[in-house]
């Protein structure tokens, strides 16, 4: 004869008294919802569902509310620091203020959102190609990110101080040749 088997999962039914809770995969405190992680991504809520679909981050979906992601907050931070490592983005963060433990949202991506030019505005400054944009910043002289790590499409958010530097440095050479060019013609 053999031992009845014990249901494991048999919990009692759900009275006045006893209402039995969602087991979840990480505390509520430590989530937030899609609408925040767009904004600290700077990215739309159907980019950032299709990020959920592909499992970039650690979320689970509220099944009694279709639209409703809750996404670890810790695995954001976790995916900006990988942004900020694949692209071997040096730029220096600026310290926590003193009695903070962590960054505040906007500081979270690897420089900040006002620094940031896209690849429309360096074509058109440079008069140049989408092609040679890839290049400069394949080369290290631009200094970028795609939010979509190796994700054909995706935007390259390109550092700002990085491209006025290097316009700057094109104006200096530009100064030079012609300066050069005007002591050998005298």
């Amino acid at each position: 004869m053999t031992a009845p088997q014990l249901d494991l999962f048999d919990l009692p039914q759900e009275t006045a008294e006893f209402k039995p809770k969602l087991a979840l995969p990480f505390q509520a405190s430590a989530t937030i919802d899609v609408d925040r992680a767009s904004k600290i991504l700077d990215v739309s809520r159907i980019t950032m569902r299709r990020m959920l679909e592909k499992e970039l981050f650690r979320a689970y979906y509220l099944m009694d509310r279709p639209t409703c992601w809750r996404i670890e907050y810790d695995s954001v931070v976790d995916y900006c620091d990988r942004l900020r490592v694949h692209y071997a983005i040096s730029i220096p963060r600026s310290p926590l203020g003193p009695g903070r433990k962590r960054r505040r949202d906007e500081e979270l991506l690897p420089f900040p959102k006002e620094q940031t030019v896209g690849v429309g505005l360096v074509m058109k400054v440079l008069d140049c190609s989408s092609p040679t944009v890839s290049a400069l910043i394949e080369s290290g002289t631009l200094v970028a990110y795609q939010i979509l790590i190796n994700q054909p499409g995706s935007p390259w958010r390109i550092y700002r101080p990085s491209f006025e530097r290097y316009v700057a440095s094109l104006h200096q050479m530009a100064r030079g040749t012609s300066s050069q060019g005007s002591t050998s013609v005298k």
